[in-house]
């Protein structure tokens, strides 16, 4: 447990750092450090690879940025828009969350500019 909790309070350090010593200290006491004792003791030294900097998969990534892209498309073709006095909603067939706030302005008679986006690949199935 006081391993696992030091190793908690190294976190931010652990970032910066591709090693971490672990030594004894002279009270018998467990340190952790990005840099090595002093005494040149050391029990164990651990390495930390550098990990990607996002959990998405690469599908995911590929997507986002085709969508970035249509849009930014979409955007350049549409000129600079004048009427501000409506919001743009820009939709997804796909997307549940989309056709609910489409059916709500509707329902409310809330004008709306509404961009929808093409179909392309479904990235996840909670919509």
């Amino acid at each position: 447990m006081r391993a696992l909790f030091a190793v908690a309070l190294l976190a931010p350090a652990l970032s910066q750092a591709a090693t971490v010593y672990r030594s004894v200290g002279p009270d018998g006491q467990i340190i952790y450090s990005d840099k090595p004792p002093a005494d040149g003791k050391i029990e164990k030294t651990l390495g930390f690879v550098d990990l990607p900097s996002t959990p998405m998969p690469d599908s995911v990534l590929k997507y986002r940025d085709e969508l970035q892209k249509s849009m930014k498309k979409r955007l350049s073709g549409a000129g600079t828009r004048l009427d501000t006095s409506q919001p743009v909603i820009f939709t997804a067939v796909w997307c549940g969350y989309c056709t609910r706030a489409t059916s709500y302005l509707a329902e409310n008679r809330l004008p709306s500019d509404q961009w929808s986006q093409p179909p392309l690949v479904r990235p996840h199935n909670c919509c």
